[in-house]
């Protein structure tokens, strides 16, 4: 029997690309490249030539086929572009593949209808995006407490209070257009804590009173747990 599944891994940014463009979005997806490394797949790859690049691709994915993520991209390969990755040769096929669906407005939608996917959560409130695509879209926006309002936190009560205002200006604001999920931020907290950095409990303060707030107004939060990384310098999250 299926459930409902309300799954915000997602969350979509303005930056990125809601559809693969080219065969190493996918092929570059960050666990999936994880594991080709640990099978022999060069950290240089940007720097081969095509044919080398290809190469060193299809030795590591002949190593990890029992992986994972092997395991998945082979199957969305053969279900979404009916294309198998055996030989340098397959690469034409599917990027020619990629490069058509990558233009086509209602590729997203198609692929949410094909796995059942009927909502997708959104960092971004405006995307330009097609309506099929853009009718599922749910915002969970982020809010973060900027260095310079948690630097305020630990400088003079003045400055404190000043930053604990601004704090809850812009939950309001937020509150105001709607938005019953915040995506927040607590790792400068976790990680004063590893660093065993020493503290007067100002800025924690100031984290505690935005939790505060988002309980007394009933705003659900999305706490990110796990390792974070730069989009511009790796695969976007979201491909294909």
């Amino acid at each position: 029997m299926r459930a409902n599944v309300f799954d915000t891994h997602t969350h979509l940014d303005e930056s990125e690309n809601v559809a693969a463009a080219n065969v190493w979005d996918i092929l570059h997806y960050f666990w999936f490249l994880r594991e080709l490394r640990a099978a022999g797949y060069p950290s240089t790859d940007v720097q081969l030539s095509t044919a080398d690049r290809r190469d060193a691709f299809l030795r590591a994915f002949e190593r990890s086929r029992n992986t994972y993520w092997n395991t998945i991209v082979r199957r969305m390969l053969a279900d979404l572009f009916e294309c198998r990755l055996e030989s340098p040769r397959d690469f034409d096929a599917l990027e020619e593949k990629i490069a058509a669906t990558s233009c086509d407005p209602e590729w997203p939608a198609a692929v949410c209808d094909r796995i059942g996917v009927k909502s997708v959560v959104v960092g971004a409130r405006d995307m330009d995006v097609a309506r099929s695509f853009a009718e599922r879209l749910v915002v969970v926006p982020y809010y973060q407490i900027s260095p310079e309002l948690r630097q305020s936190a630990v400088s003079t009560a003045a400055d404190a209070d000043e930053a604990l205002a601004r704090v809850h200006t812009d939950l309001d604001s937020l509150r105001s257009c709607g938005y019953g999920t915040i995506r927040v931020d607590l790792e400068p907290l976790l990680s004063g804590r590893v660093a065993c950095e020493p503290s007067d409990g100002a800025e924690d303060r100031l984290y505690h009173a935005m939790l505060a707030e988002l309980d007394r107004t009933g705003t659900r939060i999305q706490v990110f747990c796990g390792m974070k990384r730069d989009t511009r310098h790796h695969t976007m999250l979201n491909d294909p």
